[in-house]
C-alpha cells in the first residue's frame, strides 16, 4: 500500500471509530460539533490535495459510522426528526425546555448579575446556565474568553514550527475549539467536564507557550 493510500486508510478508520463512540455516546450535539470542527478543519491553511482527501476520508468515515448504527441509535435519530417536524416532541427536548425557561426566567429577575453562580447544576446549554447564574456581565465574560482563546489559536495557525506533531495539534485544536467549546456548548455544558477541559487547557498552554518562545526554545 503506497504512503498516500495508507495515510487516507488510516484517517478514514480513525474518523469512523471516532464517529461510532460519538453514536454510541448518544449524544447529539456531539454529533453536530464534530462535523462543524471537520468542516472548519477543511477551511484551515492546508494544500488543496490534502483537503480532498480529507473530505473523502471523512465522507468515507460518516458512511461506515451510519452503516454501523445500533437500533436504539436510530430510533433516538427517529424521535429527533419526529420532534423537528412537530409530529411529537422527545421527552430529552421538553425536559431541556423546562430547564431553559427556569434560567431565563431568573436572568429576567436580575439580568445584570443573575441568580448566582453555580446556582444550577447542569442545564444542557452552557450559554443559558451562565445568563441564569451571572446575567449579563457573566455571559459577556464568557464570550469575550471565547473570542481569545479563538483569537489566540488563530495567530498562530499559519507559523510552521518544524516539529509535525506540533504543527498537528494546533491545526486541530482551532477547529476542536469551535466545535466543542461554541457549538457543544449549546445543548450541553463541555466547559463542566473537567477530565476533557483540563486536558484542553493544557495543550493550549503548551502549544500558546512554543509559539511564543519561538521555535526550538521549549
Amino acid at each position: 500500500m503506497s504512503s498516500g493510500a495508507s495515510t487516507a486508510f488510516t484517517i478514514t478508520s480513525a474518523l469512523a471509530c471516532l464517529l461510532y463512540v460519538l453514536v454510541l455516546s448518544f449524544s447529539r450535539t456531539a454529533y453536530v460539533a464534530l462535523a462543524v470542527s471537520m468542516f472548519v478543519f477543511l477551511l484551515m491553511p492546508i494544500g488543496k490535495a490534502r483537503k480532498i482527501g480529507l473530505a473523502a476520508a471523512g465522507a468515507s468515515a460518516v458512511l461506515i459510522g451510519l452503516a454501523a448504527l445500533p437500533a436504539a441509535v436510530s430510533r433516538r435519530m427517529m424521535d429527533i426528526y419526529l420532534t423537528l417536524a412537530g409530529r411529537q416532541m422527545a421527552l430529552s427536548f421538553i425536559y431541556r425546555i423546562e430547564m431553559w425557561r427556569g434560567a431565563l426566567a431568573d436572568f429576567l429577575r436580575n439580568p445584570l448579575l443573575g441568580r448566582g453562580t453555580y446556582f444550577y447544576e447542569l442545564r444542557d446549554n452552557f450559554y443559558v446556565k451562565v445568563i441564569g447564574e451571572t446575567g449579563l456581565l457573566g455571559i459577556t465574560a464568557l464570550v469575550a474568553l471565547l473570542y481569545l482563546i479563538l483569537r489566540e489559536e488563530r495567530r498562530v495557525l499559519g507559523r510552521s514550527t518544524g516539529d509535525d506533531l506540533l504543527d498537528g495539534l494546533t491545526l486541530g485544536l482551532f477547529p476542536a475549539s469551535v466545535g466543542f467549546l461554541v457549538v457543544f456548548n449549546l445543548a450541553g455544558d463541555f466547559f463542566l467536564i473537567h477530565r476533557l477541559m483540563g486536558t484542553f487547557w493544557i495543550m493550549l498552554a503548551l502549544i500558546l507557550r512554543y509559539h511564543s518562545m519561538g521555535r526550538g526554545r521549549c
